[in-house]
């Protein structure tokens, strides 16, 4: 795989299986680096967007505004204990409200469940 590439110079690292080794081939103008180019462009071409298929959730499609609010506070990066006392709740009860959402929105992480809510335009 070309490490970087500016069509007059490419930089590809050597690895030895997972693990890194700390050189490098640099390639120049050449007709090696012309074939890597025009392999990158190629699976370019062909390369799909990142994006988990539509799950369907049990529950409406809309959320309520406090977990619009909920969701604005985790984008916002607070911790539980800071959107509990944002919202006047309390930490278990948002902890919960924090699992129930990613559980609608079928994610694993936080990260995932804003990305998921940001697609919905639920944020």
């Amino acid at each position: 795989m070309v490490g970087g590439v500016d069509l007059g110079e490419a930089l590809i690292p050597i690895r030895n299986g997972s693990n890194s080794i700390d050189a490098a081939f640099i390639l120049h103008q050449s007709a090696l680096l012309d074939a890597l180019i025009a392999l990158f462009e190629l699976e370019w071409q062909r390369a799909l967007p990142l994006r988990a298929a539509p799950r369907p959730t049990a529950h409406s499609d809309e959320p309520d505004e406090l977990t619009r609010e909920l969701l604005g506070l985790l984008a916002g990066g607070l911790t539980d204990e800071a959107i509990a006392r944002a919202l006047g709740l309390g930490l278990r009860t948002v902890q919960r409200r924090i699992h129930a959402v990613m559980r609608d929105l079928n994610a694993v992480t936080r990260f995932q469940a804003g990305l998921e809510a940001r697609e919905r335009g639920w944020i």
